[in-house]
C-alpha cells in the first residue's frame, strides 16, 4: 500500500489536511525537543518520506536521526528530501523488530504509524528496549474518539471524500479506504495510554489536536 502511494504521499497529505498535518508533526517534535530535554540520538519509526526527521533537524540541528520504515519506496523519497543533511541514517526495517542496540536512543517518534503495526504491544516493547533511561516516546496518531460536535462533518469527509480524492490522485493501486478502516478500527486514546503504561512507560501525557482528529502522546522510560 505505502509503496504505491510513496511518490505522491506528501502532496496528498498536505492536500487532504489543508497542510494541518505539518502543524501536527511540528507539535509532536516540539513536545520532545524542548529546553528541558537534551537528547542527541533520535529514532523515527515508520519514518515514511522523512517528514518528522526534517522537523527534528530544525529544532535539534546537532542531533543524530535514524529513520526506519518497512517501505523501500518511502525511504527512496525520504532520501531525496533529506539529502545533504548530516547525521541522518535511513534503514529499511520493521517497527516490531528494531535493528537497534538496547538503551541507545534518547527519543523515539512514530507519526501515523502505530496503528499500522500488526502488534502494537511488540512495537512498544521494542521501543522501551532501545530507549535510554529517561528517554522519551512521542506518538502522533489518528484516533476514533473525535469531538462529538465535529464528528458528523468529519465522518462525511473521512469516509467519503478523503478516500475518493486520495485514490483519484495516487492512482488505481492506491487504497485510501484502508486509511479510513484502520482509523475506525483503531483503539481509543484511553486504551492506548493503558497499553503504553502496561509496557512500563511512566509519565504518560496525551492531548488531542484539531477537534480530536489526532492524538499526541508522550511517555518516558524511567
Amino acid at each position: 500500500i505505502f509503496d504505491n502511494v510513496a511518490k505522491k504521499y506528501d502532496f496528498i497529505n498536505h492536500l487532504l489536511t489543508a497542510y494541518i498535518d505539518t502543524f501536527w508533526r511540528n507539535q509532536l517534535v516540539k513536545e520532545i525537543c524542548n529546553s528541558n530535554f537534551n537528547g542527541e540520538i533520535f529514532l523515527d519509526v515508520a519514518s515514511g518520506t522523512g517528514a518528522i526527521i526534517k522537523i527534528i533537524k530544525k529544532y535539534c540541528p546537532s542531533s543524530v536521526s535514524i529513520g526506519i520504515d518497512i517501505s523501500e519506496k518511502m525511504l527512496f523519497y525520504a532520501k531525496r528530501k533529506l539529502d545533504g543533511k548530516e547525521d541522518v541514517f535511513l534503514v529499511m526495517g520493521d517497527g516490531e523488530f528494531l535493528p537497534i542496540k538496547d538503551n541507545s536512543i534518547d527519543a523515539v517518534f512514530v507519526a501515523f504509524g502505530i496503528r499500522n503495526m500488526p502488534n502494537m504491544k511488540n512495537f512498544l516493547k521494542e521501543t522501551y528496549r532501545v530507549l535510554k533511561n529517561n528517554g522519551k516516546l512521542g506518538i502522533l496518531e489518528f484516533t476514533p474518539d473525535v469531538n462529538p460536535l465535529f464528528n458528523l462533518v468529519f465522518s462525511l469527509y473521512f469516509r467519503k471524500i478523503l478516500p475518493f480524492i486520495g485514490n483519484k490522485i495516487a492512482g488505481k493501486n492506491a487504497n485510501y479506504q484502508y486509511l479510513v478502516e484502520s482509523v475506525e478500527n483503531f483503539k481509543k486514546l484511553s486504551e492506548i495510554k493503558k497499553i503504553i503504561e502496561a509496557t512500563g512507560f511512566s509519565d504518560v501525557y496525551a492531548r488531542k489536536l484539531t477537534f480530536g482528529i489526532v492524538s499526541l502522546i508522550v511517555a518516558k522510560k524511567i
